[in-house]
């Protein structure tokens, strides 16, 4: 059985820099295990097992989160909830943690894709069964009519509209005032694009300048939202609070965590905003270019195509973000052992700070040119900016903590 004070133990050592495996490897008991899953993240109720609340508290000070805060965290609130709570803060660490809970009890996508195979299958092959010959005729001469693509199309976009609605709506890490900004225009590009397959249908499959103009008009909705979000993140990180001078390491956590936060959101904003360029090109090409069906079915595959690039690249954003996230966590983590260790501590002034160095010095006993021989070790830590490349992982440039660990006095003999 797997306790839950153990999955709170482990939660915390990954807030503090722990491997995303280790956390991964902790929770994959409940794989065969639903039923626990269950009563320890949804029937456990935090202010009615000591333990359990002994752990919750020590995550919220791990997250610097004021204890004047700690009642709406905690009160009437189960595992799960509170983690949902954790999560409308944008806590990577949390989204990451609850992505592994909910896929032990999402319905596997293997299985739905061999379902999906399977009705199509099976509906494609009723056709030709003879008492259905006519329905069969009904929907051949449908597919070869000129009607079929522009209802199809509309069909599809409608779902897919729908859809886009849906998890935005749910989407619990953006504020309300972003998802209502969102739904606007995914709305406005939906009214757009339904216009122009209404023309189309009108028109019996004619393509006119008109039509082709609202699809790149709806295209441009879309870019114009990315801009729009990728200019909010950059004026917030340009407001941001500047970098805390204390000796309490969880409010450096706090500060690395806010920095990494903003690279994950502005590399997927930016992945969105290339997407939605090229999907106006795409939009382009098949509206002003002649052939046909032809290029039709062609410009849908391009922008299947898109969609899936997308994806993917969002996927590899979160997991590059995540890994440098935990590396640099750890670091700290390694600092604040060694402050423990240290029988005294000094601060070193802003202005004598380096801001080359990238990892604590291997040789801790040589000191570094300039600096008094009794200083051991000068802890760099915070990250100030990330290049970011999918095909490597560049080194980045990082701002020292300004503490000093002294050596130990050797002992007298």
């Amino acid at each position: 059985m797997n306790s839950i004070i153990d999955n709170l133990k482990a939660f915390n050592v990954y807030i503090n820099g722990g491997s995303s495996r280790a956390l991964k490897k902790e929770l994959k008991y409940y794989n065969n295990n639903l039923d626990e899953l269950k009563i320890n993240f949804h029937k456990t109720i935090i202010a009615h097992d000591e333990d359990v609340l002994e752990q919750v508290q020590a995550l919220l000070t791990n997250l610097n989160i004021p204890k004047a805060q700690w009642p709406r965290y905690i009160k009437q609130k189960n595992i799960y909830q509170f983690l949902e709570k954790l999560n409308r803060r944008g806590f990577i660490q949390i989204v990451y943690i609850l992505q592994l809970i909910d896929e032990k009890t999402q319905f596997s996508r293997i299985k739905l894709a061999g379902l999906s195979f399977g009705a199509l299958s099976l509906g494609v092959g009723s056709l030709f069964i003879p008492e259905l010959k006519g329905l069969r005729i009904a929907l051949q001469s449908f597919i070869l009519s000129v009607f079929s693509l522009p209802v199809l199309s509309l069909i599809s976009k409608t779902i897919s509209t729908a859809y886009y609605l849906y998890t935005n709506h749910s989407d619990k890490k953006k504020t309300s005032a972003s998802r209502w900004q969102d739904n606007a225009f995914i709305l406005a590009g939906f009214a757009v694009n339904v216009i122009g397959y209404l023309i189309w249908i009108i028109l019996a499959g004619s393509v006119t300048p008109l039509m082709a103009a609202l699809f790149l008009f709806a295209s441009f909705l879309n870019v114009a939202k990315e801009i729009i979000s990728l200019g909010q993140y950059a004026i917030k990180y340009k407001n941001r609070e500047p970098i805390p001078t204390t000796d309490n390491l969880n409010i450096y956590r706090t500060y690395v965590r806010n920095e990494y936060n903003y690279f994950r959101q502005r590399n997927a904003v930016f992945i969105e905003l290339v997407a939605a360029v090229l999907l106006v090109g795409v939009m382009a090409i098949g509206s002003f270019v002649p052939g046909g069906a032809v290029v039709t079915i062609c410009t849908l595959l391009a922008i299947a195509a898109i969609a899936l690039v997308k994806k993917f690249l969002l996927a590899r954003n979160e997991k590059i973000i995540r890994e440098r996230l935990q590396s640099q966590l750890e670091h700290v983590k390694e600092v604040e052992d060694k402050l423990k260790a240290a029988p005294q501590l000094n601060k070193q002034p802003a202005d004598d700070l380096d801001l080359d160095t990238y990892i604590v010095p291997e040789n801790e006993s040589e000191p570094k040119p300039g600096r008094s021989s009794a200083v051991s070790t000068t802890n760099y830590l915070l990250v100030k900016k990330v290049r970011f490349l999918l095909w490597r992982s560049p080194k980045p440039d990082c701002v020292a903590i300004p503490l000093q660990v002294l050596s130990p006095p050797t002992p007298r003999s």
